[in-house]
């Protein structure tokens, strides 16, 4: 379901007593709002699928990233073809991505220091091509322009907000909160802070986080047998 810009500007005007007028950059105040629920949430309706590009092979490590994945948001590789069998992937460290990628197979990586991120896999499978792979994860981008464009930031009242009526009204109460401290409604403030904790632990405890586990795993050079084990 999706909400569009006006609907989250009337539902929180209506909270603050219709002082929303007071607020000097509401749609910058709105979008901070939105962008912190974001980042602090992996909401359900933020899962995205890509076609993952180049073609997965067992020789190659370096793929594209789409520019909207948020952060180390990557849930699952998995295969367009369902006779194809699916590693259990496990996203770790570049250095770590680095150094085991030739004897450690299934892990996944970002690199974050090329002039565009890249996404990195290693996988073991004896196969030159591993045919066409679909990227699940999360997105940074809450909003949709009209003509269905993801965008990070809303820009005009027509743009949409992806979100469900549950993750709405929690995003609702943490625009509340930031903008009632603008308003100087301290106390709706205070309130919805207090609604926005209480529905965020509901939330999350409902529909937790489907993000791969960032992991990282350590060498013991004081072993005989070179062991591994992971933190």
């Amino acid at each position: 379901m999706n909400y569009s810009y006006s609907n989250i500007l009337t539902a929180v005007n209506s909270r603050l007593h219709n002082k929303i007028g007071v607020i000097s950059s509401v749609r910058d105040a709105i979008n901070l709002a939105v962008n912190y629920v974001w980042a602090e949430v992996n909401l359900r309706t933020a899962k995205r699928k890509s076609t993952l590009s180049p073609v997965l092979s067992s020789t190659l490590y370096s793929y594209t990233l789409p520019t909207d994945v948020k952060g180390f948001g990557i849930i699952d590789l998995v295969p367009q073809l369902t006779t194809t069998a699916k590693p259990d992937w496990t996203l770790v460290p570049r250095e770590e991505f680095d150094r085991t990628k030739t004897a450690k197979g299934d892990i996944i990586s970002v690199d974050p220091n090329a002039t565009t991120y890249k996404l990195l896999i290693a996988t073991l499978t004896d196969n030159t091509s591993l045919g066409v792979w679909d990227l699940i994860y999360y997105t940074k981008y809450p909003w949709q322009t009209s003509a269905g464009v993801y965008i990070q930031d809303s820009i005009a009242n027509s743009d949409l907000l992806n979100a469900e009526p549950d993750e709405f009204n929690l995003i609702v109460e943490k625009c509340v909160e930031m903008l009632g401290y603008n308003a100087r409604e301290y106390d709706d403030a205070v309130i919805a802070k207090r609604n926005y904790i209480e529905l965020s632990d509901r939330y999350t405890s409902k529909y937790p986080s489907e993000a791969l586990t960032y992991t990282s795993t350590y060498y013991n050079f004081g072993s005989i047998d070179g062991d591994w084990w992971t933190k």
